[in-house]
């Protein structure tokens, strides 16, 4: 090889035409015969071509016009001869596709222009591939377990929902019902710290269609719900401060309770008569429409009991004393912030009748809340809440007093604010008189009222 040729070169292969001999070995698995002495290289009797005409890639054709058109590289002897036409092997030929025409889809996939996928063709705008030699299978797509997952989830949420639906249309029914129980009152029933004979209210009428007084073993009279102002920051440490305390719709009684009243609750329970009084010994027996005393807490509870309600509250009893819900006024006494002996049984030496004072009634009508008797409510005496004072009888053992008495000698003391304190085991005698009574109360929706509030 010439040195100024030799980077014209690929060196490929040799290409040996096999002989007779050779042939002969190899069908009857002889060893080969020696190769031969002038291998297919570059010799004067073979040399190189061209540059240009030689393909480095493919196997070495010459495309001498002397060449048969059957001799395909070959670089041997020619053998032309009609014999020895079946001696040659045939490479397997690489086809190239050519540049100019790309494929849209393989004619084995029914996928039209624009449906490709893996397999199955080439996309417009791609490079060129090289076809198969050989028919393929189609791949068949595999069947995932992955749509019933999702089936069984979609299901087990449409049950959760339509659960969920069930529980708020439920919860709606029995609210709306409800509402209309609660828009009677504004609130619920107060809930004294003892014991209470009240039971669980029922539907009633608006608040707006109760009736201003009805008649429980006597007279009553109706006060609204709503929030009032209770306590006071002008007077004693135990009434203060003022806050705001909402009270649901109650009647309480629009006197006191007579001592011919609580005599028809002895007669008919076999309770003891009170003790009588130093200053008159009658006064139980001779005066029934006066107010009843000498009676304990647990006296004035069981004949609340026995009548069918039971003892207001303390913020309940306030509220029915002072309160003007038409202007939202807090009134000192009943009929207003001056104080007029006229308006009270106070400083006497003996109650008065029941009544005996109109023009000192309460704005929803109640009498004798301030003087005459001081009346047992349903509470411990116990500090307020944020209360700054303190006081060492505050506690669940002593009850509240409210209103002032007869032998009051200070207008203090008749105060719709006014809070005084009794043991409730305190039961009066002949030698330690008593100047305590009561009256009673009932929530607006308790359904012992019955039809009374239909009336």
């Amino acid at each position: 090889m010439s040195e100024d040729n030799k980077d014209d070169w690929g060196m490929t292969m040799p290409h040996q035409r096999l002989d007779d001999e050779t042939r002969e070995a190899i069908e009857n698995g002889d060893p080969l015969p020696a190769a031969p002495a002038a291998a297919d290289w570059e010799t004067p009797a073979n040399p190189a071509p061209a540059p240009g005409d030689f393909d480095k890639t493919t196997p070495n054709i010459r495309f001498d016009s002397d060449l048969p058109a059957d001799d395909w590289g070959s670089t041997g002897t020619r053998n032309t001869s009609e014999e020895n036409k079946d001696n040659w092997r045939m490479p397997e030929p690489v086809f190239r596709i050519s540049a100019g025409e790309t494929p849209r889809f393989d004619r084995r996939s029914d996928l039209g222009d624009d449906d490709f996928s893996e397999g199955y063709g080439t996309p417009p705008g791609s490079d060129p591939v090289v076809a198969d030699a050989a028919p393929q299978e189609a791949p068949v797509a595999k069947k995932s377990g992955n749509g019933k997952l999702v089936l069984i989830l979609v299901g087990v949420f449409a049950i959760l929902a339509v659960f969920a639906v069930g529980l708020v249309g439920a919860y709606l029914v029995y609210f709306n019902q409800n509402s209309e129980i609660r828009s009677a009152s504004n609130t619920s029933a107060p809930t004294p710290d003892s014991t209470s004979s009240e039971t669980k209210p029922v539907a009633m009428p608006s608040v707006a269609a109760l009736p201003q007084s009805i008649d429980v073993k006597g007279p009553m009279v109706l006060v609204d719900a709503g929030d009032f102002m209770f306590g006071s920051d002008n007077g004693p440490d135990e009434s203060r401060p003022a806050h705001s305390e909402n009270v649901a719709a109650f009647y309480i009684d629009k006197y006191e309770v007579s001592n011919a009243q609580f005599k028809e609750f002895c007669d008919a329970t076999g309770r003891p008569y009170p003790a009588s009084q130093d200053w008159d010994r009658e006064y139980f027996t001779a005066r029934p429409n006066a107010p009843v005393i000498g009676v304990s807490f647990n006296d004035a509870r069981a004949y609340a009991e026995w009548a069918g309600k039971r003892l207001p509250t303390e913020a309940e009893w306030e509220k029915a004393a002072s309160w003007d819900a038409s202007k939202r006024v807090k009134f000192d006494f009943p009929w207003g912030n001056s104080f007029d002996k006229g308006n009270a049984a106070y400083d006497l030496s003996s109650p008065s009748d029941v009544g005996s004072f109109p023009g000192g009634a309460s704005p929803y009508g109640a009498l004798d809340m301030a003087g005459n008797v001081g009346e047992w409510v349903d509470n411990y005496f116990k500090a307020y809440p944020n209360a700054s004072g303190s006081n060492p009888n505050f506690g669940e053992t002593n009850r509240v007093v409210r209103g002032g008495h007869f032998g009051s000698r200070s207008s203090e003391n008749l105060k719709t604010t006014k809070r005084s304190y009794i043991p409730p085991d305190f039961q009066p005698t002949h030698d330690q008189p008593s100047y305590i009574g009561f009256r009673c109360a009932i929530s607006a929706n308790d359904p012992r009222l019955g039809d009374k509030l239909n009336k």
